[in-house]
């Protein structure tokens, strides 16, 4: 499962970047947002299963704010309207998402999922932002150190070592 929200993500970033003007700062933001100057644009969502025969299932499911966003303190959001630009037509940027989502999985099996993680890190933000993750346990704070060859999350602490994070609310600042 997040394999393919790793995947989902380059995807629609890939398919975002043909419809944003240059230099507008799209990135990744770990496991699965899509961020404009600090603000959540778009994200992946995705659920997982085994069915009793056993066989495996996952769906993505995708969202990009067009015309509003939520207004959350918490997770500061934007649009393609309060970015100023005219929002493209649902079906265009469904069409723009599809064509990539397909070249991605067939990437994935000719290349293996590490031209996925590859791919993801160069969209993501730099190496050494500040970065809070929230854990059940409690917070942990460092800077953006990457991802493992499996997509965890590093985070570079300041004692030196590096954490490896599988799931957790991934912040802004430290």
């Amino acid at each position: 499962p997040g394999g393919l929200g790793l995947l989902a993500g380059v995807a629609i970033a890939e398919a975002l970047a043909t419809l944003l003007p240059d230099g507008i700062g799209l990135h990744l933001k770990w496991p699965n947002d899509l961020v404009v100057a600090g603000r959540k644009l778009g994200g992946v969502l995705v659920e997982a299963g085994t069915r009793a025969d056993g066989t495996k299932w996952a769906v993505a499911g995708i969202g990009v704010n067009l015309v509003t966003h939520p207004d959350d303190a918490d997770r500061p959001a934007t649009s393609f309207a309060a970015l100023g630009l005219r929002p493209p037509a649902p079906d265009t940027l469904a069409e723009a998402i599809l064509e990539r989502l397909i070249a991605w999985s067939g990437r994935a099996r000719v290349d293996g999922f590490g031209a996925i993680v590859a791919a993801w890190q160069r969209r993501a933000q730099p190496h050494g932002t500040a970065i809070t993750v929230r854990l059940p346990a409690g917070p942990v704070s460092g800077r953006y150190a990457g991802l493992d060859t499996d997509g965890a999350l590093l985070v570079s602490l300041e004692d030196g070592r590096t954490r490896r994070i599988i799931a957790g609310d991934v912040f802004a600042g430290g």
